[in-house]
Parts: C-alpha cells; structure tokens; sequence
C-alpha cells in the first residue's frame, strides 16, 4: 500500500461517503543507457508518465566517484524526461531516482541506470627494432645494449635463440615503460647468429615483443686474443656495505643474479660496497685493508685446458683518493687475496705524497716492486691492469687508462716475473696453478683511502 496523508483523512472519507485515492504508480523502469567512452553527458532521456499529477525531485547514487547532478523536465503527471549536463565518467555505473509525489503525498520512484564504458586500453607497443650487434670473431659477450622503450609500463622478459648450440642467458636492466638495456655476459660462439626476444607484458595482459640481433662473426683462424667474459659493475643493484674480513659477495643485476666474488680479506676499519653507476667501491679508514677476489669458472666460461695455458685477467677502475703511503692492488693471487700472503703478482697504484705511481709488484716470501711505469700529480682517473699467465710465466700490462681492446695495447707491457726470482725483461718463467683476480685497497695512517672496480674481464689467447 502506497503512503496516504493521514487516517484519519481516510476514516473521515470512508464515513462521509468519499472514496479512498487510488495508489500513485510510477512509469515502467526505462532501459538502461549504455554511453560509449569519454561520455560526460547525458541527453534529454524520456523517462515517462505517473499515473497522477506529481512533483518530481531526482537523485544520483555514482559507483565510485563524486554523483553529478540530473535536471528533470516534465509536469503533471508526465511525461518526464531527465538529463545530465556533466560529470559523468568512464567505467562507471551510476543510478538516477525519480521520485514522484502526488498530491495527497504518496510516492512512487522510478530508476533509470547509466552505464559509461570504460575506454579500451591503448594498444602497447614496443620500441623500434635495434640495430643488429655485429661482434667480432672470438667475442663471447655483449655489452648493455640499449633497446628503449614501450609505450607504456612493462615487466620485460628476455629469451634467446641460437643459430647452433646452446643459447646463452640474456639480463634485462630497466624499469616503467623504459628505456630498457640487454646484455650476455658469456656464451656466445663464433659463426653464429642470435635473436634476443624482449617480451614487455602490461597491467593489462597485453604483450609486446621487440627482436634484437646479434652475430658474431666466424673464425678466421688466426691466433689473437679472444675475450671471454666482460661484467661491467657499473651495472649492479646497490647493496649494503660488506664490513667484515672474510666471506663472499653476490652481485645481482636488476634483482638477478650477476657475479659472485669470493675470499675477503682485511684488517682494520673498511668495507666493499656494490654501488650502480659506479661498480664495487673500497674504502678504508687510514690503516684498513681490503680484498676480495675473482675466481673464473672456466668450464662454465667455455675455455679449454689448453687454452687455458695463456690467458689474462684484467681490471678497470679509480682511485676516489689515497693517503700518503697507500697502495691499491690488481693482483694475481694464488689462493688468497692479501696482498702480502702466498704468491701474487699484479698492478700497484701508490701515492707518496706528492704523485701518483703504478709499477709492477710481486709477493713471495716478502714484496719486490718493480720501478715505476709512469708517475702523476693528479689523483688518476682510470687505472686498469691486464695479468698474464703465458708460457714464459707470467706478466704485467698496466696503464693510467681504461682497459684497452686487448692485453697488448696496454701502455707499459712486458714487466714478467716468476715466483721465485726478480723481474727480468724475456727471461724465462715457470707456470703456477690457475690463479685468481685480487682486488685490494690497503690504507695509510694520514687520512681515509677509496678506489672502484668498474670492470672485470677474461681474455684468452685462441683460434679467433
């Protein structure tokens, strides 16, 4: 039963005789409007007719969102018809009461929905195709190798297939729609083609791939030196400091992992801390030392006992800044990484005060230092060193620079010492075991000392 005014209006009705008002109907419920995309609006919509002379007020209930406002035409009992000049929005549902009340003051409501579409997603797209990587013979690596960006937010995957053999391992660094970077740090072979899948999956389930293309060249057969890994460090996620003298550090690239060095050592106050940008930075207060080597897999890195017998580990970095009588190391070290224990032989940058010197140096049983290569009064921008096992022993190439092409074009080669006697020039040496890279920064008592490791490479000497 539809409200009345009161009963005792209809008690009065009923005894004088009147009759009581019929119920106040309201119009069949409309059909939905279904609004495409981007509608704000609402046209003139007819809504239909009471079954007695109204007043018509009107409401909106919004599924999200502020409600905006509807304008009723109509009088009488109707037709009515509403309408909304603004405010509505995409992927929203929204409900438009009319309600009707009669002169006697029943109420009757009618609902008309609204429904605007939400807008279709844009169509993802991914970056241009890269330009091919064409890499020489004998190179088994590939360097971040920017690809871009898509057009809107992803989470990328890498795959790889091979023309021959097995695929190697692509990392991805980026993040958001980009630009994003594709890099192998080892697996590539001569003569072979590669296609690196990058496949950018959006918020919404959409896909789309971009192709990079790599070849490496085949082998000419000449002998010549042939790099077999290459890890730019200034790649690395940052992590926290590495404090201690013992233990090991697992670097990782965009959250996966990427190199694990092995064998800290040290004394005193100090700390190794992967830092991107930069690579794996040293710091020391005044008489701390630390250490940490690389120790290759050489199975894992595709290289042949033969092969093995002349081979270099190699090293790029800076100097933040050295105390007066402070030292750092490229080494090559036969078990640990100390620069004063077991037997090493490698690249010393120290300062004296007034310059910056690097020499060749050796340990066993007690340091020999070679004279030095070259001297500077300016606090050296890169230093990088290439350690030699050959069949004549073993040898230091070194340089104020980056690390060269090869071994070879460093700017002071040929500094060879064995393990057991002083540096000669062609003299003859004798072959150790498989040594490690040491990397070590050794402090001074006048103030706090720092250096970064940005790269680290293996290079063979092989058929290319």
């Amino acid at each position: 039963m539809k409200p009345r005014p009161s009963s005792l209006y209809s008690m009065g009705a009923a005894a004088g005789g009147g009759s009581v008002p019929p119920d106040l109907t309201a119009p069949a419920t409309p059909s939905p409007q279904v609004l495409s995309p981007g509608s704000t609006s609402l046209g003139s919509t007819l809504i239909g007719s009471w079954s007695a002379s109204v007043t018509i007020t009107a409401s909106v209930i919004a599924s999200s969102g502020s409600p905006p406002t509807a304008t009723v035409t109509g009088s009488g009992a109707g037709p009515y018809s509403v309408s909304i000049a603004s405010g509505l929005a995409d992927g929203r549902v929204y409900a438009v009461t009319l309600r009707g009340t009669g002169g006697d003051g029943q109420v009757a409501d009618v609902a008309l929905a609204v429904v605007v579409r939400a807008a279709a997603p844009a169509d993802l797209t991914p970056p241009s195709t890269p330009t091919p990587q064409v890499l020489a013979s004998g190179t088994t690596s590939l360097g971040s190798t920017s690809v871009g960006s898509w057009s809107s937010s992803v989470t990328v995957a890498a795959t790889v297939s091979a023309s021959a053999g097995s695929p190697p391992t692509a990392t991805v660094s980026g993040s958001g729609a980009g630009p994003y970077s594709v890099s192998i740090a080892s697996g590539l072979a001569s003569g072979r083609s590669y296609a690196v899948r990058l496949r950018g999956t959006g918020s919404d389930g959409q896909v789309a791939d971009v192709v990079q293309a790599v070849s490496v060249g085949a082998n000419t057969g000449t002998v010549d030196w042939k790099i077999v890994a290459d890890y730019d460090l200034t790649t690395v996620d940052t992590a926290s400091a590495t404090t201690g003298t013992t233990g090991s550090i697992a670097l990782t690239v965009g959250g996966a992992a990427f190199l694990t060095l092995t064998g800290i050592d040290g004394s005193g106050t100090g700390s190794i801390t992967p830092t991107n940008g930069q690579g794996l930075v040293f710091a020391v207060t005044t008489t701390g030392q630390r250490s940490i080597l690389l120790d290759p897999d050489w199975t894992a890195l595709g290289v042949s006992n033969h092969f093995r017998r002349i081979y270099a580990v190699e090293a790029q970095g800076s100097i933040g800044g050295l105390a007066t009588n402070a030292a750092a190391h490229i080494m090559m070290s036969s078990t640990a990484s100390g620069s004063t224990t077991n037997s090493n032989v490698g690249s010393r940058l120290t300062y004296n005060g007034t310059v910056y010197s690097i020499n060749a140096r050796t340990y066993h049983s007690g340091s020999t230092n070679h004279t030095n290569d070259t001297t500077t009064a300016t606090l050296p921008t890169a230093w990088s060193a290439s350690l030699m096992r050959c069949p004549e022993g073993v040898e230091i190439c070194h340089g104020l620079t980056a690390l060269p092409a090869n071994p070879d074009l460093h700017g002071f080669v040929g500094r060879r010492r064995s393990q057991d006697f002083a540096f000669t020039s062609g003299g003859g040496l004798r072959l150790g075991t498989d040594p490690k890279l040491a990397l070590e920064l050794f402090g001074a008592a006048t103030l706090n000392s720092s250096m970064t490791i940005s790269r680290l490479r293996i290079s063979v000497m092989e058929v290319v």
